[in-house]
């Protein structure tokens, strides 16, 4: 089944709700596909932010010789100041490797894991018992979720979920308007997944967003919660929340809940810390990098590190 980021719902999710460009390339056998996002600044900051990630591509299982012709396709189609090519996979291909190597890209471990939710009792069992007991304390103390956030709601989740970004990932986020459109288009149906909240005590302590390939796997794209200023409560908002999803997935008929991401293997990493209690199979679909513009990719790797070398003393 095609994923959910290179299907037509990803390309009105890349433009629609997140603003960005797409490429769609198409191969010759008729069957197979790329969907690129183009995320970047507008102007003139274009030529030093613009990146090409293809999340969960090729479409369609192409053969090796027809994925070669749709590299020379998509390296054609990109900007030219586009700084890097990335493909985020979502399982192993080996077949793919030789023409991904004969066309510059190299590969990165990527760690992942999927959680079967096909039945919510035997989800519920691959949880730890630590987990198992914060979701039944959360609700015990009063929290709440809700699949139907309102629009105040929802700047709650992103204040939360901006600061957390501020003080601990220091990886771009987007704005605001991104989760309003989010939340808009799956009430109304017009993209799969679901947008949840967690309340305790009438205020928004937590939430998270997936999207969703339908009757297949539903994705963890955001989660966050005060779960660290709460838990003298014994009241666990990401624990809820994800939980909320991991149910929300069996309900609406997938059968894999997708954590998106676990990190690099061997490389200290606290969310994965977080998400394996979870339980669910492991695996390691890996990344195959390019840098496609060395100059602008090297000069901007410069100023970054310039600026970072400046601002350090200053914070």
């Amino acid at each position: 089944m095609t994923s959910f980021y290179q299907s037509s719902y990803g390309q009105l999710f890349f433009t629609e709700a997140m603003g960005n460009r797409v490429l769609r390339i198409k191969a010759t056998d008729g069957c197979s596909s790329i969907l690129v996002q183009l995320s970047g600044g507008r102007g003139v900051s274009r030529f030093l932010t613009t990146k090409a990630v293809i999340w969960h591509g090729p479409a369609g299982k192409p053969s090796p010789a027809v994925f070669d012709e749709m590299l020379v396709g998509l390296h054609k189609a990109l900007p030219w100041y586009t700084l890097f090519v990335q493909f985020r996979m979502a399982e192993e291909i080996p077949e793919l490797e030789v023409p991904f190597r004969s066309h510059g890209y190299r590969r990165a471990d990527r760690l992942n894991l999927l959680m079967s939710v096909s039945d919510t009792r035997i989800a519920w069992d691959q949880m730890s018992p630590s987990r198992r007991r914060e979701v039944r304390r959360s609700q015990q103390g009063g929290m709440t979720t809700s699949n139907r956030p309102t629009e105040d709601q929802v700047y709650a989740f992103y204040d939360l979920l901006k600061k957390r970004y501020r003080q601990g990932i220091h990886k771009p986020l987007p704005g605001l308007s991104f989760f309003k459109s989010f939340n808009a288009m799956t009430t109304q149906g017009i993209l799969p997944g679901c947008f949840i909240v967690c309340l305790w005590k009438g205020r928004v302590v937590g939430g998270i967003v997936c999207p969703m390939t339908p009757g297949d796997t539903l994705y963890e794209l955001y989660v966050t919660g005060l779960d660290q200023e709460l838990s003298k409560n014994h009241v666990y908002p990401s624990v809820m929340a994800t939980w909320a999803a991991i149910a929300e997935a069996g309900k609406m008929g997938c059968h894999t809940f997708d954590f998106m991401g676990m990190g690099v293997p061997g490389k200290p990493y606290g969310v994965r810390d977080f998400k394996a209690r979870f339980g669910g199979r492991w695996i390691n679909p890996g990344r195959w990098n390019k840098i496609y513009n060395p100059f602008l990719y090297h000069f901007t790797e410069l100023l970054y590190n310039l600026y970072f070398w400046i601002m350090t003393p200053l914070r």
